[in-house]
């Protein structure tokens, strides 16, 4: 009896080639369209793998190196650093314009 073909699987389980049909964050441009959607983060040792699209069509794995990492941290200030850890607890705009509220 022959197995069922399966993608390879990372240290937690989850498959190295995640789908492309599956949207978990996009990021968006100063013209409101869509940039970048990323479809997975997952550790591979000591750096962050980012797997997404481009524009909707170019295939993109990234890696976020430690000491990048660590880079990214010097542009961060207190007010934004406060603005990030409020950015989880706000609502997004679409349902804001849908409420009537500005």
């Amino acid at each position: 009896m022959a197995l069922p073909d399966r993608p390879p699987l990372c240290n937690h389980g989850v498959p190295l080639d995640p789908n492309p049909d599956l949207s978990l964050m996009k990021i968006y441009g100063a013209d409101n369209r869509e940039m970048m959607d990323i479809t997975a983060l997952e550790r591979d040792g000591a750096q962050l793998v980012i797997h997404g699209r481009i524009f909707g069509a170019m295939p993109l794995t990234a890696r976020l190196r430690p000491e990048e990492a660590r880079a990214a941290l010097k542009l961060l200030n207190l007010r934004t650093t406060l603005f990030l850890l409020s950015l989880f607890f706000r609502r997004n705009i679409a349902s804001r314009r849908r409420s009537g509220a500005s």
